[in-house]
């Protein structure tokens, strides 16, 4: 019962967030996925906090940081929870769906209790977590500090989201933590069904969040606790809202975009692919004369990723910044052309990324050039380029990454860390114009 309250509190952690951020943009099943992603990955970020400001990881503080800010909230935002709350209650009814619609649903519902089921049924056991995420847990359990991790070394590389949700549910007296990963798999279907329906109908939106689901990557890393898994959340969904964003000019996904992408670097600070939507939006505000709004969009981003860059930094002896790895990658480059080494690398990535994604890529291929021609009137083009900017820059990465990293043939990490781009591939294909002319006239719009 203090596991489900506790959860709770997360969830409405999270959504009196969301209140402050968006307006009456969100449906409700929407928001809900997001305020648990957004709730849990704020309420990590913030117990990192108050450590610095030297206050232990303990149940009383945590608590202390929930209650601190839904107290408060509750008061101010309590006429859209009342709204949120009756929309609930109108969307759980699918008396309007279709027989074929309520059939998606209850496959998407079987998925995501199968993953429950192995989440609370199976230990932790992956290597990762075994050696590193569960236990900084472990010790930020028994402990309420980080001083023992740090001095046994193999402690830092990675952000403390995932370790830290895990010690809230130890607090909350949890045996197995790894729920934690088929609430995010629920939560990632409720968000990306949701903003698909800005684009498209019903029934395409449904089938393709369960092909989302089901794609074996995403479901499989549903069931352990692998930082992979709430990355490709937090980062899929802040280039949709994003996009979003560019396309349909709804002021609110802005911040929230931002927020997203800031949780991403907060889950695993070492991929880059942020700054390619960072340089998407900077064209994309030049072109549009938004002078002002990647500095906002800046703010929001850069305050949840900086806290723990410096604080990783200030306890090594040597840099972890972008920019350094930037600098140091680019002398590389110049400096190491070597041919035959080049296509070693191609083969690695042919092997490990690129025979992986096929499929998608090659579904991507077909309604770019479906869309070439109306590209820039569509506006599909913005997320098209976020794409290729991401396949180019693991390109480029890897190549770099093979010339200063002595055991850098690491096959299953490249594999996991694209995971991200078939969602967005599903998304950008789903939402596209020609394809919803092709499969949406002949109903004539009875689903919208």
């Amino acid at each position: 019962m203090l596991l489900l309250i506790g959860f709770l509190l997360t969830i409405l952690f999270g959504l009196l967030i969301s209140f402050v951020f968006i307006s009456k943009e969100f449906n409700p099943i929407e928001r809900l996925g997001l305020s648990y992603v957004v709730g849990l990955g704020l309420q990590t970020f913030f117990m990192f906090l108050m450590y610095v400001l030297g206050y232990k990881f303990n149940l009383l503080n945590t608590l202390l940081i929930l209650l601190t800010v839904i107290i408060p909230l509750l008061i101010l935002e309590r006429i859209k929870l009342i709204q949120f709350v009756n929309g609930i209650k109108t969307v759980f009814s699918i008396n309007t769906f279709k027989k074929h619609e309520k059939i998606t649903v209850g496959i998407i519902a079987l998925f995501i209790l199968f993953s429950l089921w192995s989440t609370l049924y199976w230990p932790v056991s992956s290597w990762d977590s075994l050696v590193l995420y569960d236990w900084r847990a472990k010790l930020f359990y028994l402990t309420g500090t980080m001083t023992e991790g740090i001095s046994r070394g193999y402690f830092f590389g990675v952000p403390l989201l995932t370790s830290l949700a895990h010690t809230w549910a130890y607090f909350l007296g949890a045996k197995q933590p790894e729920f934690i990963y088929t609430l995010y798999l629920a939560s990632f279907a409720a968000m990306f069904y949701g903003a698909l329906r800005m684009f498209t109908t019903r029934t395409i939106s449904l089938i393709t969040t369960l092909l989302l689901i089901t794609t074996p990557d995403i479901f499989m890393h549903s069931t352990f606790s692998y930082t992979n898994f709430p990355y490709t959340v937090y980062f899929v969904m802040s280039t949709i809202y994003l996009y979003i964003w560019m396309v349909k000019e709804k002021s609110s996904y802005l911040p929230i975009s931002a927020i997203l992408l800031g949780l991403s670097t907060w889950t695993r600070s070492s991929e880059p692919f942020w700054i390619v939507n960072l340089l998407v939006l900077i064209i994309f505000c030049i072109y549009k004369r938004k002078v002002l709004s990647p500095v906002f969009f800046g703010i929001f981003f850069f305050l949840i990723r900086q806290p723990w860059v410096w604080f990783e930094n200030s306890k090594l002896d040597y840099s972890t910044t972008v920019s350094s790895k930037i600098i140091q990658g680019i002398s590389v480059i110049f400096e190491k052309i070597n041919i035959g080494h080049t296509f070693i690398v191609l083969k690695f990535l042919y092997d490990n990324f690129f025979v992986g994604i096929a499929v998608f890529l090659f579904a991507f291929i077909f309604v770019l050039t479906l869309e070439f021609k109306q590209a820039w009137r569509n506006k599909d083009f913005w997320l098209s380029s976020m794409v290729i900017g991401y396949v180019l820059l693991v390109v480029v990465g890897t190549y770099v990454f093979s010339l200063t990293f002595r055991d850098w043939e690491i096959g299953g990490s490249l594999t996991r860390m694209g995971m991200f781009i078939p969602p967005l591939i599903y998304f950008y294909v789903a939402s596209s114009k020609k394809i919803n002319d092709l499969f949406v006239k002949t109903n004539n719009g009875n689903n919208k």
